[in-house]
């Protein structure tokens, strides 16, 4: 029976900070991508109904990582923009 054992310290790896994942940054980045994708939709929706349903939920809720100014000003900015590619769906069949 082998009764060897390893010096103290000889599977100790030395230790790094890494900072933890940037929410509001990557919220910004997505959130800004929606809203100006909303503002090019001229003539037709940028996307299906459910999509549409999906940003309705989704955009107010990521907002939340932004500070509260931010916040709202983007929110406010994307439900009129939201609103105004739901009237696109009025009068067309289901997608």
């Amino acid at each position: 029976m082998n009764n060897w054992t390893p010096p103290q310290g000889a599977f100790d790896l030395p230790v790094t900070e890494r900072p933890g994942p940037d929410f509001p940054a990557e919220a910004r980045v997505e959130l800004n991508a929606a809203l100006a994708l909303a503002k090019r939709a001229r003539h037709q929706p940028p996307w299906d109904r459910r999509k549409h349903g999906y940003w309705g939920v989704v955009f107010p809720q990521m907002s939340g990582w932004l500070p509260e100014e931010e916040r709202a000003a983007l929110v406010e900015e994307f439900m009129v923009e939201w609103n105004r590619i739901g009237l696109m769906f009025e009068g067309k069949e289901d997608d």
